[in-house]
């Protein structure tokens, strides 16, 4: 083998980029937990009885990270912009801040007027979920 042979395979790219295998194993542990999770816990309840934990799972899990994605994203990529650029991230998080604010407090509010509804009809009135 000539000397551009071993740099050339040297400096090749990995088939994957960086931290691709720990985020699968990752989603691959949460994915089988939350089957566990479900199958003990309806076994547990009773499919009933489970009804409202499963409700407030899909909020929790799916409904509610679908408003802050968006923003996660959008400050991650400007955030590796300027850090590609060699200038700070503090502009980004100071305008970020307020928008995220104002989505949550919307959220808060929303859930305020519409708690007693959703506890009765999503929650089968059980007020501690």
């Amino acid at each position: 083998m000539s000397p551009e042979d071993t740099s050339t395979a040297s400096t090749s790219r990995a088939p994957v980029p960086e931290g691709t295998i720990s985020v699968a194993v990752g989603l691959f542990i949460n994915g089988i937990s939350t089957y566990v999770f479900f199958k003990i816990g309806q076994q547990a309840l009773g499919q009933d009885g489970f009804k409202p934990i499963v409700t407030m799972w899909f909020i929790a899990f799916a409904l509610i990270p679908g408003f802050f994605l968006p923003i996660e994203q959008e400050t991650s990529r400007a955030l590796a912009h300027r850090r590609a650029l060699g200038q700070g991230g503090l502009p980004i998080i100071k305008r970020i801040i307020p928008l995220a604010a104002v989505i949550l407090g919307g959220l808060m509010i929303a859930l305020a007027l519409a708690a007693p509804g959703a506890t009765s009809n999503l929650f089968a009135s059980n007020s501690v979920v």
